[in-house]
């Protein structure tokens, strides 16, 4: 059976503005920001445990050296410094976050090596089309990216379109991989400006943008089928991009405009966006709150983001886990369409 689902959606490029010149770098920038400035001098961040809290530290890379090791992400022309890392046995996916006061553009890159830094394994984001991670307003991070187990990774921390300054970084890894989907990816597909497709983006550009669940698994998890899945956008997007439920405009299931019958991939299953959906079960380590003030409800969850307040979820009282009202993160989620009943079937357990 064919588990494979996409979601497509064009949204409008951030709305912040980043310079269109490029720094004069120049020497003698502070020990403590350019100590690490290339890759044999990478500072090693210890005591990385999986399932336990992120380990963070603080860095900087004000007037560091670009690298020339990196040919993608622009971190050839604006300055990096280096860090590495050892995973445990028992790590499956890792999660990387990056943050500052100081400068508007974090950019991340991962890497793979025992400690030969000219021979260094890139490790592609999403699945394997996207070599580094861009933020905005001070803040990026990698959620989720495969790993091996008891293996060395070296991480390179660059500012785009900035001579840099202090940061944050924090990392961890998790044990339990994906319980139920498998493989994913987030596919920017085409920019209305050209240029590469890991951005940076100029104001007003028009971005496409694939999300792909690729396989899924209801093996030994109790998850019968890929039920739902809430997007979380920041700040940056321009707003006419949604409609007033929250919903991307433009947006596609399978090829298919949300809401039309049978456009999931397998019997009477049908894709629609709703904002009315309780959840049956608890869950602490989940929340959902308007966390950028942006008047949309976001989800985050405390095992994967260092700025998720541990909030928890409480699961729904009863049946149906449909409140019909709206109060929780908006969504596509699945339903059933039966035919001989010309009647909708919003499942409650399953998914």
């Amino acid at each position: 059976m064919n588990y494979k689902t996409y979601l497509k959606t064009i949204l409008l490029s951030p709305l912040f503005l980043l310079p269109s010149f490029l720094f004069a770098f120049t020497t003698g920038g502070p020990d403590t920001c350019t100590v690490n400035d290339d890759c044999q001098q990478a500072i090693l961040i210890s005591n990385i445990v999986s399932d336990l809290d992120f380990v963070c530290i603080e860095g900087c890379n004000m007037y560091a050296s670009p690298d020339t090791l990196i040919e993608s992400c622009q971190m050839g022309d604006f300055p990096t410094v280096w860090y590495k890392f050892s995973v445990d046995q028992y790590a499956k996916v890792m999660n990387i976050a990056v943050t500052s006061k100081e400068f508007e553009a974090p950019v991340i890159s991962l890497f793979k090596g025992q400690n030969e830094c000219p021979f260094l394994q890139q490790i592609y984001f999403s699945e394997g089309n996207m070599a580094c991670i861009i933020g905005t307003e001070g803040y990026a991070k990698v959620t989720g990216v495969p790993v091996e187990d008891s293996t060395f990774y070296y991480l390179a921390i660059s500012s785009l379109f900035s001579i840099g300054g202090d940061f944050r970084l924090c990392v961890s890894t998790l044990s339990t991989g994906y319980g139920c989907v498998t493989d994913r990816e987030i596919e920017i597909t085409a920019r209305s400006n050209g240029g590469p497709l890991e951005g940076p983006f100029d104001p007003d550009e028009t971005v496409s943008i694939c999300f792909n669940v690729n396989s899924y698994t209801a093996a030994s998890n109790g998850c019968q089928w890929f039920q739902g899945l809430v997007p979380v956008f920041g700040n940056g997007w321009n707003p006419v991009s949604f409609d007033s439920t929250g919903q991307p405009v433009n947006a596609t299931i399978n090829g298919y405009a949300p809401g039309i019958v049978e456009n999931g991939l397998y019997g009477a299953a049908t894709w629609d966006w709703f904002d009315d959906v309780d959840y049956h079960y608890e869950n602490p380590s989940m929340t959902i709150a308007d966390l950028d003030n942006n008047g949309r409800l976001d989800m985050c969850n405390t095992l994967y983001e260092t700025d998720c307040p541990q909030m928890g979820i409480d699961g729904a009282c009863c049946n149906p886990c449909w409140a019909d009202t709206p109060g929780y993160a908006a969504g596509w989620m699945v339903c059933l369409w039966y035919r001989w009943l010309v009647s909708w079937s919003r499942t409650t357990h399953w998914g």
